[in-house]
């Protein structure tokens, strides 16, 4: 009993503790948070403890990520951080009195400040849920990658506590530096790279249709009919999902950065979203097939008048939600959108009204039979 107590007592101070961790109401206090985040991260890393590891979240979250795409966020957050850390153990001993905290700002009210008189810096932000943290601006994150080219083959302030593990992909170490230069944002090493999985991609979805084509004879020879019928109508979506894959393997190991990066994301998202449409797409048409070969063997017609009209009813909806979803994944607010459409909606609900009246008259003579 005694130790329930104990642990009662100490268990809102732990938890207190754990959401006390990230502070960035000042300058001060976002290094501080970003520097014993990532220490803790190349401890975990060094120990194998996955509990430190994690401090990289905690590390995150002092970075200004508002114009990447929210599906990169978390990627694109992981790296700022480790670089970013490669990058200030390299350049800096951190003072800590030297940078402004609730005190010095007090006295001297600041939107932004530079590390060190570097091109490092943390700036205020106004408005949304982090109004008034400081957090390391957009243009820091998007130079990142190019600070560390800079100071790589510098050694650590302090050898003992310096970097983040960072460890240099292998395939750079054996690009020609003439392969490391630049062509519109991308090196030429990136475009070999990304034309030979566009065309293994391609490869892959012709092989994965070939495939089901053969699968698709095999089943046609089977007793029940559904099975070669499904296969029939998710081929070509298959195949496009599994090119989809690939490629998106293919970006992870072609390592783009920063909006190259955020673009190609975007494609594949949309990309993905086809795919799946499209699979569910098929999959009601096999649906409404069973549907009719159901209602055909039934002496009511009514039935026979409901399958086509429930068809095309869960038809539209697999679009309308497949867009929906896909609008939302590529990072816009689907609600903030119709929301703000609630004017044009309204309109749209007064235009549509005899349509959708006319939709309800046809269901209640279906089933209340009164001809």
């Amino acid at each position: 009993m005694r130790f329930v107590f104990i642990f009662l007592l100490a268990f809102p101070i732990y938890s207190q503790n754990i959401l006390n961790q990230v502070k960035t109401g000042t300058p001060r206090q976002t290094i501080q948070t970003f520097l014993s985040a990532m220490n803790d991260y190349r401890e975990g890393v060094i120990e194998n403890d996955k509990d430190k590891m994690k401090r990289i979240d905690d590390a995150i979250r002092t970075l200004n990520l508002e114009d990447t795409p929210i599906i990169l966020r978390k990627e694109k957050g992981r790296e700022t951080s480790i670089l970013l850390k490669e990058v200030i153990d390299r350049l800096f001993k951190i003072d800590y009195s030297k940078i402004p905290d609730e005190e010095d700002l007090i006295a001297n009210p600041i939107k932004k400040y530079y590390l060190n008189n570097s091109e490092i810096a943390l700036y205020r932000v106004d408005g949304g849920e982090r109004d008034g943290a400081f957090l390391f601006s957009k243009e820091t994150i998007h130079l990142t990658p190019e600070f560390y080219e800079k100071v790589s083959h510098l050694p650590y302030l302090n050898p003992k506590t310096g970097g983040a593990h960072y460890q240099q992909p292998w395939m750079e170490n054996y690009i020609s530096p003439w392969m490391k230069k630049y062509i519109i944002g991308i090196m030429i090493w990136q475009w070999i790279g990304l034309t030979t999985a566009i065309l293994l991609g391609l490869t892959l979805r012709v092989i994965a249709k070939f495939l089901l084509n053969k699968l698709f004879l095999m089943m046609k020879n089977h007793k029940t009919i559904w099975d070669y019928q499904i296969i029939e109508n998710i081929k070509s979506p298959v195949a496009l999902l599994l090119a989809t894959a690939l490629w998106y393997l293919s970006l992870k190991i072609l390592r783009f950065h920063g909006d190259v990066l955020g673009f190609f994301h975007t494609l594949l998202k949309i990309t993905l979203s086809i795919g799946l449409v499209w699979s569910l797409y098929g999959l009601m048409e096999v649906l409404s097939t069973y549907l009719r070969s159901i209602a055909a063997k039934t002496e009511s017609s009514l039935d026979d008048q409901l399958v086509p009209l429930l068809s095309k009813t869960l038809k539209i909806v697999v679009v309308i939600f497949g867009v929906l979803v896909a609008v939302q994944n590529i990072g816009i607010n689907v609600m903030g959108v119709l929301a703000g459409l609630g004017l044009g909606g309204l309109a749209f609900a007064l235009a549509a009204k005899d349509g959708i009246a006319n939709f309800f008259g046809s269901l209640m003579i279906l089933l209340d039979k009164p001809f």
